[in-house]
């Protein structure tokens, strides 16, 4: 419609001054809970790609290295600013005639995030490896590693009032399997083909995703470059343990305090179900 540096000027400074007010606003609001405190975080990303996009518009303006800002300057505030207030607001209005149904444009932006989650993620709660855990009970390369043995005492068939110890191997639960997932030792180097690749690729990408849908404002790329630089440096170092040293106890320990963790977890949790019950009962 119109060329006007000015308009382009004072437009994207609006931009930028209605983005700041917003964020200001929501921050001082706060969040309630953590699916609020996500869309929050999400809206102002949003504000901050627009600021990002509207600065790089306002700098060459300001750097004005083809002398057109100052030019139209020039012409507002000389003696015939009359003449050029009229030209502009008759092509103005000729534009608007010739385009009647054009969209009327505001410097208030709005800003509605479309982050999405899964009913088992709980608004960013959680990771969802219900679909990794079928693959991993069903890949042959995860064979081994998805089984475990227990030791079990039932009733002996011959004489019920004894207790025999049997063995019992089954598929590992999906509770084991979140950190068993990361126990990479559990499968030797030489197995570990095409499938075994395509199934970590593919949760690696998860979970950036999942990174990226509950912290969107945190610089996900210069995370993701900080993890390679080191592997690098320890892969040169030849520390990398796995491939260029063993597995030490530390590691294997790490995990299997995890494990016993979330086994803690689950027994605290059903004996305040039981509390809970036998207290019903009494009332």
């Amino acid at each position: 419609m119109s060329n006007s540096q000015l308009e382009a000027f004072r437009s994207l400074h609006a931009i930028l001054e209605t983005c700041k007010e917003q964020m200001h606003d929501d921050l001082v609001t706060g969040a309630r809970g953590k699916k609020e405190e996500i869309l929050q975080n999400h809206r102002n990303k949003q504000r901050i790609d627009k600021i990002v996009e509207c600065t790089k518009k306002v700098i060459p303006l300001y750097e004005d290295r083809d002398k057109s800002f100052r030019s139209e300057l020039d012409k507002i505030r000389q003696r015939g600013y009359i003449h050029e207030f009229y030209s502009r607001f008759t092509e103005i209005r000729r534009y608007h005639e010739q385009n009647p149904s054009i969209p009327i444009m505001s410097d208030n932006t709005t800003f509605e995030p479309t982050v999405q989650f899964s009913g088992e993620e709980w608004h960013g709660r959680f990771v969802d490896f219900h679909e990794f855990y079928k693959h991993y009970l069903n890949l042959s390369v995860f064979k081994s590693s998805s089984k475990i043995t227990q030791k079990i005492d039932v009733q002996d068939a011959v004489a019920p009032n004894q207790l025999v110890t049997r063995t019992e191997t089954k598929k590992v639960d999906y509770k084991t399997f979140i950190t068993r997932v990361f126990e990479f030792w559990r499968i030797a180097n030489h197995k570990k083909n095409k499938a075994y690749i395509q199934f970590y690729e593919e949760l690696l990408e998860y979970l950036v995703d999942f990174w990226k849908r509950t912290h969107p404002i945190t610089p996900t790329k210069a995370i993701l470059r900080k993890c390679e630089s080191v592997f690098n440096e320890e892969w040169n170092q030849n520390s990398v343990e796995g491939w260029q040293k063993p597995w030490s106890k530390k590691t294997k320990l790490k995990f299997a305090k995890s494990v016993n963790l979330l086994n803690q977890l689950k027994l605290s949790a059903a004996a305040k179900s039981q509390s809970q019950s036998q207290k019903n009962d009494k009332n």
